[in-house]
């Protein structure tokens, strides 16, 4: 099955949608491949057919003006070859408007990967590299010429994180505490990073508590315990001696009337 990638598209374009809407493939092989008999499923029940398009190797192709209409919630575009087979989708439950969907490369602390992420199109042009930093808040989220806030990354490197309008300072101001572990997705720009995502992580101690069992973390001290199972029994033992004296007593006197 040849390979072609839906690297790329654009359901909620700024402003009006129909006629505005684009989706871009990718050919990663190193030979031109012809897209006759090929469609795009945009729907349950709509498609657009790529008869007549031929992408070239380790090119794009911008498949756009097409009549049918994306959706802008809960939807899958399924790319599929003239043999029925599926080559390659993506799926989205929310549009993000004047942003695109796009398969970015993440260089992570172990492997690089990919995911598609919400970002500023970049039709016809290479996907946005974008960096998955591990490490710990060391100041918090202040206000200057730039929303920005720095960390630490596990090299003990200290980086300085921008982000926008689009994140809520004040919630960022009251998360972002100084010594919390994070992961961050960002961008790199002139040696400081553009956030794109970030996750407070729980630390060890968060991790012990969350991890123990019920008992464990309710039950009172041992020697709490102790003394209320002792009282009952001692109160056991002493009716016991009371009713045998009893008995016995009754029982004499019983006795020495006959």
């Amino acid at each position: 099955m040849q390979q072609i990638i839906i690297s790329e598209a654009l359901p909620n374009p700024t402003g009006k949608d129909m006629g505005n809407e684009w989706i871009e493939l990718f050919n990663p092989n190193p030979e031109n491949i012809d897209l006759s008999s090929w469609k795009i499923q945009t729907g349950a029940k709509s498609s657009i057919k790529l008869d007549g398009n031929i992408v070239s190797a380790k090119s794009f192709l911008v498949i756009e003006n097409f009549k049918t209409q994306l959706k802008n919630t809960d939807n899958k575009i399924l790319l599929i070859d003239d043999f029925g087979n599926t080559v390659d989708k993506i799926e989205y439950t929310d549009a993000k408007e004047g942003r695109s969907l796009s398969l970015a490369k993440i260089v992570g602390t172990t492997e690089a990967k990919t995911a598609h992420i919400w970002d500023s199109p970049t039709k016809n042009l290479p996907n946005k590299t974008f960096y998955e930093i591990e490490g710990v808040v060391e100041s918090e989220p202040e206000i200057g010429e730039e929303f920005s806030f720095t960390m630490k990354d596990k090299a003990d490197k200290t980086l300085t994180i921008n982000f926008d309008e689009t994140y809520q300072f004040d919630l960022m101001q009251s998360t972002l505490a100084s010594g919390s572990p994070i992961v961050i997705l960002a961008e790199k720009d002139s040696g400081h990073y553009n956030l794109k995502n970030y996750q407070i992580l729980e630390t060890k101690a968060a991790q012990t508590t969350a991890g123990a069992k019920p008992e464990q973390a309710s039950a009172p001290p041992q020697s709490s315990w102790e003394l209320f199972l002792l009282i009952p029994i001692i109160a056991l033992i002493g009716v016991l001696i009371f009713l045998g004296k009893f008995g016995k007593s009754t029982r004499y006197e019983a006795t020495g009337k006959f």
